[in-house]
């Protein structure tokens, strides 16, 4: 895993009075963390470097002790780097682009190490959203808390596409709370005028991405809709979509390639048709590759927590390069940028796919 340069983080904890606690805590008002990534003085140094497990402050120790019990080496486990750095002072400059994400299930959200970083190098804040209760660990920073993934969501089984589908409008509920926040956050606070609230993006892995593509549909604040592996498999498809949309897949894309990768029928099929009714939805710029190389996970960090090989720095590399060429052109207005990044990757990493995620010639 390589290391990225030094970026801001500034956590704060979200409350949707309009909303119970159903998953954890039953009863009271729904709360989940939220970071805003941001870019950091160049002229600060850091008084040490920061580590993966830093994502977790203030209970490191704790989140160790957790890691060690699911079998982990602690000695990686402390060794992993990070480039993120609570409370960094703030680069000078204007209002930045924001992309909001929705992290997979079990993974915390700024377990997104390098697209996180890459986003942020590229001029946008990036503001991601805990899902607690699916998250496998949530960390409140202000109370020093740690909310376990709730039981109920761990005995979900892979064809419960009803239960899933109460967790994805959990979070695209969450979703929506915190961008009516963002508002308030640029009214006052550190980070006061730096978020550009008339170009927003909305990023999704797995669980993520039917979050983010829910949120799309019924909010008109986003103008770019990114969806990493997302779980085709849980959405209507009812609304078509106006705003530009970016769909990676992992390598194996199609209904055969998932059967022998090992996943059940009842969901590969509803999975690829799901695919094909975003295409059919997407009425403006679509486009849809797979990433040779990449499972499921490698859209996330998670695989570096369990030794995952170097030719993995490559598989993210693309993926991220594709990402904010994308959003630079059809969010920012730069389309030079992502036709360079496109055509650099394109048939190496990133192949293009239709609805069916047969790949094009």
């Amino acid at each position: 895993m390589t290391t990225q340069p030094n970026i801001g983080r500034w956590v704060q904890v979200v409350q949707d009075e309009a909303r119970a606690e159903w998953l954890v805590e039953a009863g009271g008002t729904r709360t989940f963390p939220v970071s805003v990534h941001y870019p950091v003085d160049p002229d600060w140094v850091p008084a040490r470097p920061s580590t993966m497990l830093d994502l977790f402050a203030p209970l490191q120790e704790q989140v160790v002790a957790l890691f060690k019990e699911a079998g982990l080496e602690e000695a990686h486990v402390r060794g992993l780097p990070s480039s993120v750095y609570d409370g960094a002072p703030l680069a000078a400059g204007g209002a930045h682009p924001v992309v909001v994400l929705s992290p997979g299930l079990g993974i915390d959200r700024d377990q997104y190490l390098t697209t996180i970083a890459a986003l942020v190098q590229a001029g946008f804040l990036v503001v991601t959203v805990q899902a607690k209760g699916v998250a496998l660990l949530s960390v409140y920073p202000d109370t020093g808390t740690l909310v376990r993934q709730a039981e109920k969501v761990g005995a979900i089984g892979p064809t419960d596409f009803d239960k899933l589908n109460e967790l994805v409008h959990m979070q695209a509920a969450d979703v929506r709370r915190t961008i009516d926040q963002l508002a308030v956050w640029n009214a006052e606070g550190p980070l006061a005028g730096r978020f550009d609230l008339s170009r927003i993006a909305l990023l999704g892995h797995s669980l993520g991405g039917a979050a983010m593509l829910a949120v799309a549909e019924q909010d008109d604040r986003a103008g770019a809709l990114v969806v990493f592996d997302m779980s085709h498999h849980l959405p209507t498809y009812e609304q078509p979509l106006s705003l530009p949309v970016l769909c990676l897949r992992q390598q194996a894309a199609t209904y055969e390639e998932l059967l022998a990768g090992g996943m059940v029928e009842d969901v590969a099929r509803p999975y690829v048709d799901g695919m094909g009714k975003l295409h059919d939805i997407a009425e403006g710029v679509r486009v849809f590759a797979k990433v040779n190389g990449a499972n499921h996970v490698a859209f996330s960090s998670l695989p570096w927590l369990f030794g995952a090989p170097e030719s993995l720095v490559e598989v993210q590399a693309a993926i991220d390069g594709v990402t904010v060429a994308f959003l630079r052109a059809y969010l920012l207005g730069k389309t030079g940028a992502y036709e360079h990044e496109w055509q650099a990757n394109r048939g190496t990493a990133i192949v293009a796919i239709d609805r069916t995620g047969t790949e094009l010639s």
